[in-house]
C-alpha cells in the first residue's frame, strides 16, 4: 500500500512524465494513471489560459470618452428648443364653437372640459374635466377632438411666430420648427434630431466657432389668451417631457433672455459597430423592438408608461403620435378612464425607477446644457413677445467616445480660455 501511495505522489509531480512513455517494463495501470492525470491537467491548463486571454482582450478593447479641445474649427449644434402650448384662461372661442354645434347654450363645465381635452397631458389628465357631465353631453353631441385642435390650436409655427432670427439672419420659422404631439401636449420643436441621423452635423441650426456673430436664436411671438407658452431647452435627440423644468414665456412687450453653455458628446465612426452594452449608449435609429419610435429618454419613458397603463387600465392616454398609436392598434382611453390613469400614475410614482432601468442608457450623440443666465425685461414699442436664446460661452470642450486599448479613469477639465470654466470628471467605460 505504501509503495502505491508513493507511486501516485511521484506520478502527479514532474517525475510522472516518465510514465507517459511506452516503456515495456512499466506496469499498465501505472501508464494509464499517469497518462490520464497529465492529459486532464494539460487540457484544463490550456482551457484556463484561453479563458484568461479572452477576458483580457475584452477588457482591453473598451470604450472611453476622450477630451477634444481643438475648438477653433468646430461646427457646433444649437440645443433643441421646444415651445409648447399650455392652457390659457379664455373660454369664449370654444364656447361659441360648441354653441354652433349644439344650436343652444352649453354649460361652463362642458366648455372647460373640452378646453382641457385640447391641452391634455400626463401631468393631470383629469384636471378641469367633469367626467359625468361630459359623458351625458357626449351621448347627444359628439365633437371630434382632432377637428377641435385643428380649429383652435396653431398648426404651423407661422400661426404664432412673427419672425425668427438665427445668428443675426432672418430665417423661415418652418426651417427650424416642426409641430409634434408629445406627452406634454402640442409642441413646436426646433433643431430636433430626426431618427435617421447619427450625429448633429445634419441639423438645421448649427454654427462655427470662428464665425464673428452672436450665437443666438431670437423669436418674436404673438400673445394669445386661449393658450400660453412654455419653453424647454434640451439635447437635439430628446423631446420635451415631464422630467424637464419649463420656462414660462412672458406676454407682449417683454423680452425673455436665456443664456446657455453646451458641451457635445460625439462618437467615432467605429463606435456604432460596437454592441449597446459595450459602448453604453444608444443611437436614435436603434428603435424599440416592438414600436417604431427613435430612441430617446423621453420616448422610452413614454412607452414604458403606456405599457403600464395598458396593463392596469386597459388603455392609454390619447396623447403623443396618435396616428402611430392607431396603426399599432393601441387602445386609447375615453374620458371615463382618465381617473383610472390618474390614480395609477400616483401609485406608479412610488416605484417608477425600477420600471425604467432600460431608459437610463444615454443617447450616443448627446449634449450637456447648462443655464447660466435668465431674465425678463420690458421692451417699449414691441407689440409681441420676444424670446432670445444665446450660447454665451463659446464651446471649447467636447467629449468623444472611441475604442481604446486600455481601461482607465479620465479626468476632463475645461480649457482655461473658456469664459465660464468648470470641471467635469468622466470614467471610461
Amino acid at each position: 500500500m505504501e509503495s502505491k501511495l508513493n507511486f501516485i505522489f511521484k506520478s502527479t509531480s514532474l517525475h510522472g512524465f516518465k510514465h507517459m512513455s511506452l516503456n515495456k517494463d512499466t506496469k499498465l495501470w501505472k501508464k494509464c494513471f499517469a497518462r490520464t492525470f497529465w492529459t486532464t491537467f494539460i487540457a484544463l491548463s490550456v482551457g484556463f489560459m484561453i479563458h484568461i486571454l479572452r477576458t483580457s482582450l475584452g477588457s482591453l478593447n473598451s470604450t472611453s470618452i476622450n477630451l477634444d479641445i481643438n475648438y477653433r474649427d468646430w461646427v457646433n449644434a444649437f440645443p433643441g428648443i421646444s415651445i409648447c402650448l399650455n392652457k390659457g384662461l379664455a373660454t369664449t372661442p370654444i364656447k361659441k364653437y360648441l354653441q354652433n354645434v349644439t344650436s343652444g347654450s352649453v354649460p361652463l363645465s362642458i366648455v372647460r372640459t373640452y378646453q382641457s381635452l385640447l391641452f391634455l397631458n400626463r401631468f393631470n389628465p383629469s384636471e378641469g374635466i367633469k367626467i359625468e357631465d361630459f359623458v351625458d353631453f357626449n351621448k347627444i353631441h359628439t365633437v371630434n377632438i382632432t377637428s377641435l385642435k385643428e380649429s383652435f390650436l396653431p398648426q404651423s409655427c407661422n400661426d404664432f411666430m412673427k419672425s425668427v432670427k438665427f445668428l443675426g439672419k432672418q430665417i423661415p420659422c418652418d426651417k427650424a420648427f416642426v409641430k409634434h404631439e408629445t406627452e406634454i401636449g402640442t409642441c413646436f420643436i426646433a433643431n430636433g434630431m430626426r431618427d435617421n441621423l447619427e450625429d448633429y452635423q445634419g441639423l438645421p441650426l448649427t454654427y462655427k466657432n470662428n464665425q464673428p456673430v452672436e450665437r443666438s436664436l431670437v423669436i418674436k411671438y404673438i400673445e394669445s389668451k386661449f393658450w400660453s407658452y412654455k419653453l424647454y431647452t434640451h439635447p437635439p435627440e430628446e423631446r420635451p417631457n415631464e422630467m424637464m423644468e419649463p420656462i414660462v414665456l412672458r406676454k407682449s412687450e417683454t423680452q425673455t433672455f436665456i443664456g446657455l453653455k453646451t458641451i457635445e458628446i460625439l462618437n467615432d465612426e467605429n463606435i456604432k459597430h460596437e454592441s449597446i452594452a459595450a459602448r453604453n449608449c444608444r443611437y436614435p435609429f436603434e428603435k424599440f423592438e416592438d414600436f417604431d419610435m427613435p430612441y430617446s429618454l423621453a420616448n422610452c419613458v413614454h412607452l414604458k408608461k403606456m405599457k403600464l397603463e395598458l396593463n392596469e387600465c386597459g388603455c392609454t392616454l390619447p396623447i403623443g403620435d396618435l396616428e402611430l398609436l392607431k396603426r399599432k392598434k393601441i387602445n386609447l382611453c375615453d374620458v371615463e378612464k382618465f381617473k383610472c390613469i390618474e390614480e395609477f400614475t400616483k401609485v406608479l410614482k412610488l416605484n417608477f425607477k425600477k420600471h425604467i432601468e432600460e431608459c437610463l442608457i444615454p443617447s450616443c450623440p448627446s449634449m450637456e446644457i447648462t443655464k447660466i443666465a435668465e431674465y425678463s425685461e420690458k421692451v417699449d414699442n414691441e407689440p409681441v413677445g420676444v424670446l432670445k436664446i444665446e450660447i454665451m460661452a463659446k464651446p471649447s470642450l467636447r467629449q468623444r467616445r472611441s475604442n481604446c486599448k486600455m481601461t482607465k479613469n479620465l479626468s476632463i477639465t475645461s480649457n482655461p480660455q473658456e469664459p465660464y470654466p468648470s470641471t467635469y470628471t468622466n470614467i471610461a467605460e
